[in-house]
């Protein structure tokens, strides 16, 4: 019956020669009637009924019993669909736990990757799992979360350098990788059969499922059973499911973490230029905050600002530590820039790292002593450069010895950079003064561009007026351009008959004989001295020019990508 897929019967199986005679004595059957469980066409089991004497069976006990057969396979599939309506349902709540907590903690990682560990324990009946992530700065495979009794096991394993191995390849590849039997089984890789684990948990199971950040390996999440007990297809698709929102948390921080030291740069950044706008004839409050911000942010023990003069190095600020080691370090100076290593930038331009000055062989003496009243062992060394040529240099310390990151080189530089504006500041204070008068203007556009998000019109006008009156011009002009047409959308200045002029003269095309025109075609600054004699300026121009008043003229084109 299973492999016709229909229902059969027979009138007396003792004499039916295809029949097992053996069978039939069990129970004493005779007359018997069986009819297949189908689902789907494809057999998942049979009925059978069976009387003890011999005769011919009625069709209404076939069909009865083929109708037991349907309701048995319907049976079936009900409790399949309630497992698995139920097991989703876990999956789900799982999963949405997991988000939860995202939601909540999004500048740390770890209340994250706990609950994902808690509830991949609880899916998967897993008491041993875990999380690894890539270090791609110092190319180390890390231990970043695990829950279970290996622990100690792991915290001995990772990290691990980086290298070409399965799991490694898994992450990069974006592979999902499962072993059956790691002690025994033959396509387990040695890479990922580690002696030590086992002997403080014993044989296992295990399936690794990658993390990946735009088309990069950044970690994998794993699942351990013990005694083994493979994985399935279901299994390896649901934990990627989970390394995926390990993916977001990480990167949620990461990202969360980025704006944080954005702004928190952004607002150092903003508050050494507002000490600049209110010294603009005195660098020394500004250096002050240069160096208190930079040690706070690069997250220093201590931070200096030296200038050159001459050939000499002056301390021109400093944060501090001890009173011995404060005036150790005033004490110390001024220096001969020829004296020590460590003034290296303000020859080269470029900065200096020393990892640990008491193993360095090129620091002097002298200055290694002075890093010890100080108490710092560590320092990054950026120069401060004008027009090329060093003119002083900013350093961070620490306490312990140890690298100091690209990242935190770049933030040195910033704040290199701004000491070098509070010098120029103070040798140029008109030029500085209009550089605050533009970053006024850029921020004044920028909040009408954020109070008229839908208008671009005040935008316009804004941008218009603050163009005229920094660059001390009569009259201000902005226009669009259609691919073919250039229109006027704004201008500052102009009275109205000259309004009512430009109004009558704009659109006009490119190739119409406008300073705006030749500087869109051009795509370049276009700078007209007298617009009224410029042979290149069309007559109906002119007779604006006239109406307005705007014979010199500067055009800048803007350009969109």
């Amino acid at each position: 019956a299973i492999i016709e897929r229909r229902a059969l019967c027979t009138d007396d199986a003792w004499s039916d020669p295809d029949y097992d005679r053996r069978l039939a004595n069990t129970g004493n059957r005779r007359r018997m009637i069986c009819a297949p469980m189908l689902k789907d066409g494809v057999p998942i089991g049979a009925i059978t009924t069976a009387w003890p004497d011999p005769g011919k069976t009625p069709q209404r006990q076939i069909d009865l019993l083929k109708l037991f057969a349907e309701q048995a396979v319907i049976a079936i599939e009900n409790v399949r669909l309630i497992h698995e309506t139920r097991q989703a349902l876990e999956q789900r709540s799982a999963s949405a736990d997991v988000l939860q907590v995202i939601s909540s903690s999004v500048a740390d990682t770890a209340p994250v990757f706990d609950k994902i560990l808690e509830s991949c324990a609880r899916l998967f009946r897993s008491s041993e799992l875990g999380i690894l992530t890539i270090d791609e700065e110092n190319r180390m495979l890390r231990s970043a979360a695990y829950r279970g009794d290996a622990a100690p096991a792991v915290a001995r394993i990772f990290p691990l350098p980086l290298r070409d191995e399965p799991v490694q390849r898994a992450i990069r590849e974006n592979r999902v990788l499962r072993y059956a039997d790691v002690m025994n089984g033959a396509d387990t890789p040695k890479g990922v059969r580690n002696v030590g684990l086992m002997l403080e948990i014993g044989n296992y199971s295990q399936v690794f499922a990658p993390m990946q950040w735009e088309g990069r390996g950044i970690g994998m999440l794993y699942v351990i059973r013990r005694p083994p007990l493979p994985f399935t297809e279901e299994d390896a698709a649901l934990l990627k499911t989970f390394a995926d929102q390990a993916v977001i948390a990480i990167q949620n921080a990461r990202m969360f973490n980025e704006t944080h030291e954005a702004l928190e740069r952004q607002t150092a950044t903003a508050e050494i230029l507002k000490v600049i706008a209110s010294s603009p004839d005195d660098v020394q409050p500004v250096f002050a905050a240069i160096v208190q911000s930079a040690r706070q942010l690069v997250g220093g023990f201590s931070a200096t600002l030296l200038r050159r003069i001459g050939d000499s190095v002056h301390l021109a600020a400093f944060t501090p530590t001890t009173e011995e080691g404060d005036q150790a370090l005033k004490n110390y100076f001024p220096a001969p820039v020829a004296s020590d290593y460590i003034y290296q930038p303000l020859a080269t331009g470029e900065p200096l790292l020393v990892e640990d000055i008491e193993s360095n062989t090129e620091v002097s003496e002298g200055l290694r002593e002075l890093a010890r009243r100080r108490g710092w062992r560590g320092q990054a060394i950026v120069p401060l450069v004008h027009e090329g040529l060093p003119v002083g240099m900013i350093s961070v310390t620490r306490s312990a010895a140890g690298p100091f990151s690209e990242h935190q080189v770049e933030l040195l530089k910033t704040f290199a950079d701004q000491a070098v504006i509070a010098i120029q500041n103070a040798r140029l204070f008109n030029e500085t003064k209009e550089a605050l008068e533009r970053q006024t203007a850029t921020s004044e556009v920028l909040r009408v561009i954020s109070a008229s998000i839908t208008d671009t019109q005040p935008v316009f006008d804004t941008i218009a007026e603050r163009a005229a009156r920094l660059t001390g011009a009569d009259f201000g002009y902005v226009f669009r351009f259609d691919g073919e047409w250039v229109h006027l959308v704004s201008l500052f200045g102009v009275d109205a008959e000259g309004i009512e002029a430009a109004r009558r003269t704009f659109p006009m095309r490119a190739d119409g004989g406008s300073v705006t025109g030749r500087a869109i075609r051009d795509k370049a600054v276009t700078r007209v001295i007298d617009a009224l004699v410029d042979p290149g300026i069309s007559e109906e121009i002119k007779q604006l020019t006239r109406t307005t008043g705007n014979r010199s003229v500067l055009s800048v084109p803007m350009f969109r990508e």
